[in-house]
């Protein structure tokens, strides 16, 4: 409406010409269901001279291959899942007992006690994941670490330090300051070791050059908070192809987890992109 008053004259009008527009709940408003997928085109010509347009085939992205990563846990690390899921409660060392309030409380504290044990209780360890993920990649100069979860990702840190890794961190990213990001994606890409970063709401941000490997420990629900962290991995400038690694626990809410995942965005596929969504590409 700033850029041309007369031909953006008004909201619901420009909605209406290339959106499904329907009656709110109850007569109480308007509510937009979607583009008319007829007027796509139309919309950009429409649009053209005040909003540019810039279009890639995703063809000629880079190649994106996901894998699971299955890895063993260890009896206690198991048995620490294993009682949160079916007891609500677990044992340990230094806290005592671990209690979840209910069935949900449950349920995170055990998709954490897969992620890093140690973020439920500082006696514990570290846990099989993280190690998996290190000895895995031990011949890389960079690779990436997701995970949903903001507690653990200290740990983590800590853990590959340990181990001689140069460890950097980007997360909850909208209140991060330009700079220190900028700088964080300079010195990784110079030095080279792991970047961790959360599922979502990480900074926006361009690799030029650096990883190719990305290891997600853990993965949120929604389809697409998984895929938008691997396409940081893969923007318009991207040269290289890219590896995703899901590690996985069998028996596990993990497990069980990905498996909804995978139908779930197999449905959306269904019903948005003939067969062609998230779901597709694992080994």
């Amino acid at each position: 409406h700033l850029v041309n008053r007369k031909k953006y004259s008004s909201y619901w009008k420009y909605a209406g010409m290339f959106c499904e527009v329907v009656e709110g709940f109850r007569g109480k408003g308007k509510q937009i269901v979607g583009p008319k997928l007829h007027m796509v085109e139309g919309w950009r010509n429409w649009t053209s001279p005040e909003v540019f347009h810039r279009k890639k085939d995703p063809r000629d992205y880079p190649a994106k291959s996901r894998f699971m990563m299955d890895v063993e846990l260890e009896p206690w690390q198991r048995k620490l899942h294993d009682d949160l899921r079916e007891h609500l409660m677990v044992e340990t060392s230094e806290t005592g007992f671990l209690v979840a309030k209910n069935s949900l409380d449950a349920l995170c504290r055990a998709r954490r006690g897969l992620i890093c044990p140690k973020a439920l209780d500082p006696s514990l360890g570290y846990g099989a994941g993280i190690e998996a993920i290190a000895d895995d990649s031990e011949d890389l100069s960079h690779f990436l670490i997701t995970t949903p979860f903001r507690a653990p990702v200290p740990l983590l840190r800590d853990y590959l330090v340990s181990k001689g890794r140069r460890v950097w961190i980007l997360m909850g990213g909208l209140g991060i300051d330009p700079d220190e990001q900028d700088r964080i994606i300079r010195e990784f890409q110079e030095v080279g070791g792991a970047l961790i970063q959360t599922t979502k709401y990480a900074t926006s941000y361009e690799f030029l050059h650096g990883p190719e490997h990305n290891y997600c420990l853990g993965y949120e629900y929604d389809p697409e908070d998984n895929k938008q962290a691997e396409d940081r991995l893969q923007r318009i400038s991207s040269t290289r192809p890219s590896f995703h690694w899901y590690v996985r626990f069998s028996g596990t809410y993990d497990e069980e987890l990905m498996e909804q995942i995978i139908m779930k965005g197999r449905n959306v596929n269904n019903l948005l992109d003939k067969g062609k969504y998230w779901d597709v590409g694992f080994s």
